[in-house]
């Protein structure tokens, strides 16, 4: 049978799961941004837009959104050194990890997973919407992949395993030369640093990352499955919507399948479908492999409609929940989990021994 295509596109939710399944007292998520920023004195901000800064995890405040009003406001210099603590703040939170990341880390399950022999499943690619390298880093380490950024094609190494990274937004570990260079993201100072700041129009019309969108384009047109990981498809995301109802459309014109998986908590896939009716999302507790799984766990009787309810009550991190369901599921059809790393197998062993 064909194995159906499958795309990955992560947001900072995925990484903050990964963080805190090393460190429940870590993340990477605003409010751990802003905390981190908050620890930083202010320099030639006025008090009113740092007020605004280091209390945005209380107030809701949208740090993207005032970004883009002070460059309106032609506040350049705020809004610049705004970027660089959102940058350091990010590096630093996940530097230690990206450095050493753990065996067993989120990302390196969701990988040996997809080394499970009868999964269905061919892993195509990454998109990621975030700045930094845990990702490429657990790759490179544990499973000798090179990474394929696009934009290296001169340095790719053909002797090893090979797998595309799309960052939409550039990298910490990217240095803003032609070529493009690559260096460890605490080694790179913010002005060398070739990323799309955070802001709520971010511009993607020159190289390199014209030709990471098109990339990107092609490669959800020839997938069967795109899985959403902590990404919210907020108004910050507002540039992935339209490419996503255009492949949806494009899809079901040619009568191809694309199932578009959120794998997040499921107010975040609720708001998703009240925001933009016209695409077709499945939220997590409508997947068949945590329906199964969360039967055999907490009602076998209960029907759907309850099963949700109870689902929904039992998530604290997302992306760790979907994979021992997702992997669990293959246990019930029987299929062997066991890898040469043996990472899924023994995170599902421990998990439900």
């Amino acid at each position: 049978m064909e194995k159906k295509k499958v795309v990955y596109i992560l947001g900072s939710g995925a990484t903050h799961a990964v963080v805190n399944g090393i460190d429940s007292d870590k993340g990477l998520l605003t409010r751990d941004i802003i905390r981190h920023i908050r620890n930083r004195k202010r320099e030639n901000i006025s008090i009113d837009i740092w007020n605004e800064v280091i209390t945005a995890d209380e107030t809701g405040t949208d740090i993207e959104h005032l970004i883009s009003i002070l460059e309106t406001q032609h506040k350049h210099y705020e809004a610049e050194l705004i970027k660089t603590y959102y940058r350091d703040a990010i590096v630093e939170l996940s530097n230690n990890i990206s450095n050493d990341p753990k065996e067993d880390n989120l990302y390196s399950i969701l990988i040996d997973m997809h080394q499970i022999a009868d999964l269905d499943e061919e892993l195509k690619c990454f998109i990621t919407l975030n700045y930094e390298d845990i990702l490429e880093r657990t790759l490179e380490k544990y499973y000798n992949y090179d990474i394929d950024y696009i934009v290296n094609s001169d340095k790719i190494d053909n002797t090893r395993k090979l797998i595309k990274i799309y960052k939409l937004h550039g990298s910490f570990n990217w240095l803003n030369t032609r070529p493009i260079a690559f260096k460890e993201m605490n080694k790179i100072q913010p002005q060398e640093t070739l990323w799309i700041p955070p802001g709520i129009d971010k511009k993607k019309d020159n190289y390199p990352f014209n030709l990471l969108w098109g990339k990107a384009y092609e490669e959800l047109l020839n997938c069967d499955v795109l899985r959403i990981i902590g990404c919210s498809l907020s108004r910050n995301d507002w540039s992935l919507i339209p490419m996503l109802y255009t492949i949806q459309k494009f899809c079901s014109i040619k009568s191809k399948s694309l199932q578009i998986e959120v794998i997040d908590f499921n107010y975040i896939s609720e708001k998703i479908k009240e925001n933009y009716k016209y695409i077709e999302i499945k939220s997590i507790i409508e997947l068949i492999e945590l329906k199964e799984f969360y039967r055999n766990q907490l009602n076998r009787l209960a029907s759907d409609s309850i099963l949700e309810s109870e689902m929904e009550g039992n998530f604290s991190n997302p992306f760790k929940q979907w994979l021992d369901a997702k992997i669990g599921f293959l246990v019930k059809k029987e299929i062997d989990i066991k890898t040469e790393k043996a990472i899924a197998y023994n995170f599902y062993n421990n998990l439900n021994s």
